[in-house]
C-alpha cells in the first residue's frame, strides 16, 4: 500500500473548490459508512485514502465491499492531517475516497421536483435523499440553487446524489413544460389535502428557504397548495417540507 504522493495531494485540496469539482467532474467523499454504501450500489471510485489507524483496525471491514482484493483497489495511505486539509469537517473519519460524478437522468415523463433556489446544502442533500426515496423521476436543479457537488450536500444525502436522476433545468423549461405544475406556496393557495388528483406528467415546484417560489415560477402554476400546521408553528423546515409534498403527491399519482 503507497502513501499519497504530493502532487495528488494537491489535486485533491483543488477539489474543496467549487470550480475544480465542476472541471474534473470529482469529487471527494467523507465516512466508511458512506464509501460502503457506494461500493455496495455499484459506484467505482477512482482512489480511497485511509490512516495507519484506520489500515490497522478497520482494512478487513473495507475488503469484504470489493469484488477482488483491496490491494488492486488503488488504496493509499494518508496521515490525520492530510485528511482534514482536504476536508470540511471538524473531527474527520480515517477514510475518505476520490469519485467521478455524473448526472443520473431524469425521466421527462414522469412525476419531477423543481428546486426553485434551494441554498442550504443540508436542505438541498437531504431532499435529495428523500426524492430517491420516493422514487421521484427526476430533481430539477434551478441556477439559483447550490452547488449539489458540494461536500455538505454529498453528506447530507448520504450519497443519492450519486444516484437520484438529476437535471439542472431553469424557469425556460417550465415554460415550454407541458406538466402539470404544482407549486407549495402561501400566496393565494389552497390546502394541500384538497388537492384530490394530479397529472401523470406533474411538476411539484419547492422555493427557496427565505423567498419561497420565485414570482416568475408562480405564475406558471396550476395549482397553489400549502401543508396546513397548526397556529403554534410558522414555518416547516424546507426539507421536510418537500418530503411530505412528495409523498403526499406521489401518493396521488399512484392512485391515479
Amino acid at each position: 500500500m503507497n502513501n499519497i504522493g504530493i502532487k495528488e495531494l494537491k489535486y485533491l485540496k483543488n477539489l474543496k473548490q467549487k470550480k475544480y469539482r465542476k472541471m474534473h467532474k470529482k469529487l471527494i467523499v467523507e465516512g466508511e459508512n458512506m464509501i460502503s454504501q457506494l461500493l455496495d450500489n455499484g459506484k467505482t471510485l477512482d482512489s480511497i485514502y485511509i490512516t495507519k489507524k484506520y489500515a490497522e483496525n478497520h482494512l478487513k471491514h473495507l475488503e469484504k465491499h470489493f469484488k477482488h482484493k483491496a490491494d488492486t483497489y488503488n488504496i493509499k495511505l494518508i496521515s490525520e492531517a492530510e485528511i482534514k486539509a482536504l476536508t470540511d469537517t471538524e473531527s474527520p473519519q480515517d477514510i475518505i475516497a476520490c469519485a467521478s460524478f455524473e448526472l443520473s437522468p431524469i425521466k421527462e415523463n414522469g412525476n419531477l421536483l423543481y428546486l426553485d433556489g434551494i441554498q442550504d446544502p443540508g436542505n438541498m442533500g437531504t431532499i435529495i435523499r428523500t426524492a430517491l426515496a420516493a422514487g421521484i423521476d427526476g430533481v430539477l436543479i434551478s441556477p439559483e440553487s447550490c452547488d449539489i457537488m458540494n461536500p455538505k450536500v454529498v453528506r447530507a444525502s448520504l450519497g443519492a446524489v450519486f444516484f437520484c436522476p438529476i437535471a439542472f433545468k431553469n424557469i425556460e423549461y417550465l415554460q415550454q413544460s407541458k406538466h402539470q405544475i404544482i407549486a407549495f406556496t402561501l400566496d393565494n393557495a389552497k390546502p394541500m389535502y384538497e388537492l384530490k388528483s394530479v397529472d401523470k406528467q406533474s411538476i411539484i415546484v419547492i422555493g427557496s428557504e427565505t423567498q419561497g417560489v420565485s414570482k416568475a415560477v408562480l405564475e406558471l402554476a396550476n395549482e397553489k397548495i400549502f401543508i396546513p400546521m397548526t397556529n403554534k408553528i410558522e414555518s416547516l423546515n424546507a426539507a421536510v417540507s418537500t418530503g411530505i409534498a412528495l409523498y403526499y403527491i406521489k401518493g396521488l399519482a399512484i392512485n391515479e
